[in-house]
């Protein structure tokens, strides 16, 4: 018997006795006790049958190119780890990042990236190149560009929970100063200064969340608007080609509203220059995201920052219940909300997301994080925990089938999240799936206007038992139906081989 059988009762015997049987049903008997037989006619769901006159969840338009895949899939945080005693750059290499937002380096890597560690004497003089210490924040850079990523570098300083204990995120003292050091800083990666590199970063986000209190900014709100604009026309006046943004607003643009409205029309009167800005949110589904990345661009629009890049440069999953809080009221309930989004639940919730993102307004979003202890999708011992695997099938499915397909039906928060693509050969036809809140297991895809029929599948999953490996009983293929075996948080990459 197979899952969707269907059984009509036709009665109770003592003894077995002939019944003949429509085509399609079978005879089973079922001994209930001693000297009882029970006669049930047994209709099954022939694969053959249903694939023909069932419609497809899902409709995959092999004749429609959809474009290309775009490469927004980046992360927070380099690949060295517990001060270098890990190196996680063989699975960078894999994934390719487009993007490595360096936020919270030094939790990963002590005396990196943030200003007071490449800067340490404020009262110094920023055009004297014997006062600054560059060389921790170059190696780590270096171990970065070497996986073929690319790099956001975040200019401030990083979360600091205990901010008395360090006062590195009280405003700093003189704000011209800051920017000051911070174009030496730029011209040291890019321009060669003090010994350095021509390394042609882009991106570079002033400070991380001030809006989210004295652990990230310990001062006014307002003091911290005057502070950006006096830093990012300084910066760019020097540095015209690179891109100057922030202001990493906290956690859910929902909580920074107000201050994004008030935020955008100062930069705006001033003639602040804002090359792309920059939000965090931590949602339980891709809809979340969907909802945000459309509010955030039409207030950019809003306020004339139509050019202005849209980055969700920190997001994961949302803690549970409660929030930030009651996900650390205890030791017990912090451990288990980890155990939960490194499973298969937070790979679904990373895949339906990244899905999402291909078709929303949105320029570079960057998971958080990589290295970085429990919000990481790393262990303290440097192994991918499942989050990460569904980066890796991502990339995989952009490198094997770049050519993206049109696909209907895809469903990120409630049913079956679907992108596809084709090879450039048209050998192939790659599927990056995921199933993050249906209770749905079963689903199907039809493989509409495809010039042949499919002659082999294989599908890597990532379940509670698999880290992207192949599952055999997961697909079938008959024709040009392909019926999956996708229970809730799960993660598929399926390749279709295409009939010669």
């Amino acid at each position: 018997m197979m899952a969707g059988d269907r059984f009509q009762w036709v009665g109770y015997w003592f003894n077995p006795i002939h019944q003949e049987v429509p085509s399609g049903f079978s005879v089973i008997f079922l001994r209930l006790r001693r000297n009882i037989q029970v006669i049930a006619k047994l209709e099954r769901n022939k694969e053959e049958g249903n694939m023909q006159q069932c419609q497809a969840d899902i409709t995959i338009d092999c004749s429609k190119p959809a474009g290309s895949f775009r490469r927004i899939h980046g992360t927070n945080v380099g690949p060295i780890y517990r001060q270098g005693a890990y190196n996680a750059c063989e699975f960078f290499k894999q994934v390719r990042f487009p993007t490595v937002r360096l936020h919270d380096c030094p939790h990963a890597c002590f005396d990196v990236v943030d200003v007071p560690c490449i800067f340490p004497l404020f009262h110094l003089d920023p055009a004297d190149p014997a006062n600054y210490v560059f060389r921790a924040t170059d190696s780590y850079i270096q171990s970065i560009l070497d996986c073929d990523c690319g790099i956001v570098y975040r200019l401030g300083v990083s979360l600091r929970r205990r901010p008395e204990f360090s006062g590195l995120t009280d405003p700093p003292a003189d704000f011209k100063k800051w920017a000051d050091i911070c174009i030496q800083i730029i011209r040291h990666y890019n321009e060669g200064w003090a010994g350095g590199f021509h390394h042609n970063i882009r991106y570079w986000e002033i400070w991380n969340e001030a809006d989210n209190g004295a652990t990230q900014w310990n001062g006014t709100y307002e003091s911290f608007i005057a502070f950006f604009i006096t830093a990012a026309k300084r910066i760019k006046a020097v540095c015209p080609d690179i891109s100057i943004g922030g202001p990493a607003f906290n956690g859910s643009i929902r909580n920074s509203r107000d201050k994004l409205h008030s935020f955008l029309p100062k930069l705006r009167d001033t003639g602040c220059p804002l090359d792309f800005l920059s939000w965090h949110t931590y949602p339980d589904s891709a809809g979340e995201i969907a909802v945000a990345s459309r509010e955030v661009r039409a207030i950019l629009d809003h306020y004339g920052f139509t050019k202005t890049e849209n980055h969700l440069n920190e997001w994961n999953m949302a803690p549970f219940p409660g929030g930030f809080k009651g996900m650390r009221a205890t030791p017990q309930t912090e451990r288990d909300f980890f155990a939960y989004k490194n499973s298969s639940a937070g790979a679904s919730l990373a895949a339906t997301c990244l899905i999402a993102m291909q078709d929303l307004p949105l320029d570079m979003t960057n998971y958080y994080s990589s290295m970085n202890f429990n919000y990481g999708m790393f262990s303290f011992q440097g192994l991918p925990h499942k989050p990460y695997y569904a980066f890796r099938a991502l990339t995989t499915l952009m490198d094997a089938s770049p050519e993206r397909l049109a696909v209907s039906g895809s469903d990120p928060d409630h049913g079956l999240a679907v992108l596809a693509g084709l090879a450039a050969d048209g050998s192939r036809i790659s599927m990056f799936l995921a199933n993050h809140g249906s209770d749905r297991d079963r689903w199907t895809i039809d493989l509409d206007r495809a010039p042949r029929s499919m002659e082999e599948a294989q599908i890597l999953c990532i379940d509670p038992e698999h880290d992207l490996q192949t599952v055999c009983d997961a697909i079938s293929v008959q024709g040009n139906r392909i019926s999956l075996h996708m229970p809730r948080h799960t993660v598929g990459l399926a390749n279709l081989l295409v009939a010669k």
